[in-house]
């Protein structure tokens, strides 16, 4: 298929257009091998899928892998990558849903499966109980390396073993690299000068190239609090294939891109993003239908966004989606917003979004949501098959306010500027402080004698404009990641009854 400049969106593929279709359905798979697109799994209102369908991209036609064949089984919230090479798909972790396995049927997975488009067969891959694995995990991302030898996963979280309604999910920072050839994992460590990003799920991921070295870069997501979770707003590269100790960079940004359950793909270094969530008050958040670019500068580390507003001949409003590559052009699938989606739209990139790219406030071009039928919406699909376990993903992941509706989230926005100021500014003494502290973690420039300093409670130095900026979107010293405030609640023990 061809697709003229004119035709920004295309809708390649509809529930309506033919009697053979993948049902509707968000946190699948969507990955392309040649002229073929591959969804494995994910969820909806009724059901927790293991199918396997292809598309035909040039016939623009579904076909379903035979059911009854071994496959990962019911799961979403998995990854995936395409081993283009070797025309397979690739699946690690998520939540499988398998009555009798636990006592609500769901667990969540760290082990891998791949499909092989040639012969249409699934195969586990069989670990040794010594391996090295990353721990089990869903809400985490994939991204494929540059020369297609390896899958890089990031993030996620994982509710612990034996979890009560008073158990706390774990998220995670942590970068795993698996040879698609071997399978073998290797978790990429970084130089103890690093900083870190806060642990996140819920983000998006993609690669890019810079001076000459790939790059993964993650955006925003879901992190975990003392007593609940918040929408990250930050961006951080990772080189992968480097000589240099890895070191995490800051991408800074005049608008930054507050999201969660969005998707990211890059194309030609173009860095491509549709829709998600965000808060846009405290008591509502937006279903975006928004076409994002994000375009790093290599010199400042800076990422600027561009966007194209929706359309009526664009993608609706949509969260939990998956994008893919074609032929240089961008594939889009399924989603939910107020229902399931199963629409397959493709987007030229030739055409790029020119306007810059600003917070969007509530308008008609957005689905605004109560947080409660937000909640509800988003757990629906737990509550159908498992009540139990969707209140348990309730109570964990989804903050309960004390003052407000019960259940209802409510979003940290970090310090305020008198909590900020009460981290005392010092003058840098190389003598007193060290020469392993003489660089701004944040914007990597030297301090000079004398000048003066932020210094957090756990001592960690920055300059105020770079630290200041970062205190006021988060609670956590980006080298440590020590918690700056005060708990605003207690969070009951395990044992708790």
């Amino acid at each position: 298929m061809t697709t003229s400049a004119s035709e920004v969106w295309s809708l390649l593929a509809a529930p309506s257009f033919s009697p053979t279709y993948p049902p509707p359905r968000d946190s699948s798979t969507l990955q392309v091998l040649g002229d073929t697109a591959i969804i494995y799994g994910g969820t909806s209102a009724q059901r927790i899928f293991n199918d396997t369908w292809l598309f035909d991209l040039v016939a623009e036609s579904w076909t379903q892998v035979p059911a009854h064949q071994t496959n990962p089984g019911a799961r979403f919230d998995h990854v995936s990558v395409a081993h283009a090479s070797a025309q397979e798909l690739v699946v690690f972790g998520g939540t499988l849903y398998a009555p009798g396995t636990s006592a609500d049927g769901y667990v969540q997975m760290n082990d891998v499966w791949v499909f092989s488009l040639q012969h249409r067969v699934w195969t586990p891959v069989v670990y040794s109980s010594q391996a090295a694995l990353p721990k089990t995990r869903s809400e985490a991302t994939a991204v494929v390396t540059g020369d297609g030898s390896a899958m890089v996963v990031s993030g996620g979280v994982t509710v612990p073993d034996n979890a009560s309604l008073y158990s706390y999910p774990i998220d995670f920072n942590d970068v795993w690299a698996m040879d698609l050839t071997t399978h073998t994992w290797t978790e990429l460590t970084t130089s103890a000068a690093s900083p870190q990003p806060a642990a996140r799920f819920s983000h998006a991921a993609s690669t890019i190239t810079v001076d000459g070295v790939e790059h993964l870069v993650i955006f925003s997501g879901r992190h975990i609090l003392v007593n609940g979770w918040t929408i990250l707003s930050d961006a951080w590269m990772l080189p992968l294939n480097s000589t240099e100790p890895r070191v995490w960079t800051l991408l800074t940004s005049s608008h930054s891109l507050e999201r969660m359950f969005t998707s990211a793909v890059t194309v030609h270094g173009n860095i491509w993003f549709f829709g998600g969530l965000d808060y846009v008050s405290d008591s509502s958040m937006a279903v975006f239908a928004d076409t994002i670019v994000g375009d790093v500068d290599h010199a400042t580390r800076a990422v600027t966004f561009y966007a194209d507003a929706p359309t009526a001949a664009s993608p609706s409003e949509r969260y939990g989606h998956r994008m893919a590559v074609w032929r240089d052009n961008v594939l889009l699938f399924g989603g939910q917003d107020r229902t399931y989606l199963g629409d397959l739209w493709l987007r030229n990139t030739s055409v790029l979004p020119k306007s810059l790219f600003h917070p969007v406030l509530p308008s008609a071009d957005y689905a605004l949501w109560d947080l409660s039928t937000l909640f509800l919406a988003m757990l629906s699909g737990f509550v159908a098959v498992c009540l139990g376990f969707g209140y348990m993903l309730y109570r964990k992941l989804h903050r309960h306010s004390r003052g407000g509706e019960p259940g209802a989230p409510v979003r940290p926005r970090g310090l305020s500027t008198d909590e900020i100021a009460q981290f005392e500014l010092v003058p840098f003494e190389p003598t007193v402080h060290g020469s392993a502290d003489d660089v701004c973690p944040i914007c990597l420039v030297d301090f000079a004698v004398g000048e003066r300093l932020r210094q957090l409670s756990c001592g960690h130095l920055f300059h105020p404009q770079c630290i200041d900026e970062w205190l006021h979107k988060n609670f956590t010293c980006p080298m440590c990641k020590r918690d700056l405030a005060q708990p605003t609640d207690t969070p009951p023990t395990a044992d708790a009854p």
